[in-house]
């Protein structure tokens, strides 16, 4: 991974002193690891959360240096009303960082299969055969395919969810130079070239759609100076499709589930999109893309990886 720096010799201040940073979904996942690491290098993390729940939870999480700010993506109107609160409270977004993600409705799969465990004890299961599992397996299978034709969910989130902030950011009076980064999974950026990465079709439909929009509108991003970048990561093992594939890992040995072993986790992520937001965005020439590999193979070419490997990274579970 790229190194962070310290304080600034110069002044003796943390390298985000002075970023105010927006954090969609940043109270979970890779979204809070992002607004845990932009405070400790003293920046001031904007979170957004549409769960009343979630929103109340924020300086418990984060402390009172974080801004809370209640608001969903999929709708325009609650994101302006939410921005044009900043100003009374002194806040100028510097930098913004979309976290959502709403492809695969994973949690109702880990819960199925945490259901699954308790009701039976890996010593009970052991004496089952394969096909004495299938029924349950096939259901789960099927839920998954499921997900997958929630096409207008994941479009709603990822992409016009996405456009909606944007729009939203470029409404504001006071605007000053700042970085707009869109974070994928690395399956969806693979779409096409692996059959594997078809797991994620929904988002990865929505992420060539966003960076077709970045890309096709370099002159305006000129303009306006936004500096957009895409940090495209594997499938990190500490989040909910982590705990879902682990889990289901132990019960289903015989399916080719994937090594998560040798995948980055949030905080490899997270330190990867903080050394963007560190790095001069003048230097750049239009979209900006990592692929967050595993914790030592962060690159900005998926031609630089051995393709055997990305396809074992890259596993469709099912």
């Amino acid at each position: 991974m790229g190194e962070i720096p310290g304080r600034k010799p110069e002044t003796g201040e943390l390298p985000l002193s002075g970023r105010m940073i927006l954090v969609t979904a940043g109270v979970s996942g890779i979204g809070l690891e992002i607004s845990r690491q932009i405070l400790s290098l003293g920046g001031i993390p904007i979170v957004t959360t549409h769960s009343e729940k979630h929103y109340r939870e924020i300086p418990t999480l984060l402390g009172n240096s974080a801004v809370p700010l209640f608001f969903d993506v999929t709708e325009p109107k609650q994101i302006q009303e939410g921005l044009n609160k900043l100003p009374e409270k002194r806040v100028d977004i510097t930098d913004t960082i979309l976290c959502q993600a709403d492809g695969i409705k994973v949690m109702p799969l880990l819960r199925e299969v945490r259901n699954f465990s308790h009701e039976h004890p890996k010593t009970q299961l052991a004496t089952l055969s394969p096909d004495e599992r299938k029924p349950f397996y096939t259901g789960l299978r099927k839920k998954i395919a499921d997900t997958q034709k929630d096409e207008k969910t994941a479009l709603d989130v990822n992409y016009f969810g996405s456009i909606n902030v944007l729009t939203g950011m470029m409404n504001q009076e006071a605007y000053r130079p700042r970085t707009f980064i869109y974070l994928s999974s690395l399956l969806s950026s693979l779409y096409g070239k692996i059959p594997t990465s078809a797991f994620y079709g929904n988002v990865a439909k929505s992420k060539h759609m966003m960076e077709t929009l970045l890309k096709s509108n370099g002159d305006i991003f000129d303009v306006l100076q936004i500096h957009p970048a895409i940090v495209s990561a594997n499938l990190v093992p500490d989040t909910g499709t982590g705990s879902f594939l682990r889990l289901a890992a132990n019960y289903f040995p015989e399916e080719d589930l994937p090594d998560l072993t040798d995948l980055p986790k949030t905080p490899d992520v997270a330190h990867e999109i903080i050394r963007i937001l560190l790095e001069n965005p003048a230097s750049w020439k239009g979209v900006r893309t990592s692929y967050v590999i595993s914790p030592h193979e962060i690159v900005n070419n998926l031609d630089m990886v051995d393709p055997h490997r990305l396809t074992e990274l890259t596993k469709n579970p099912f």
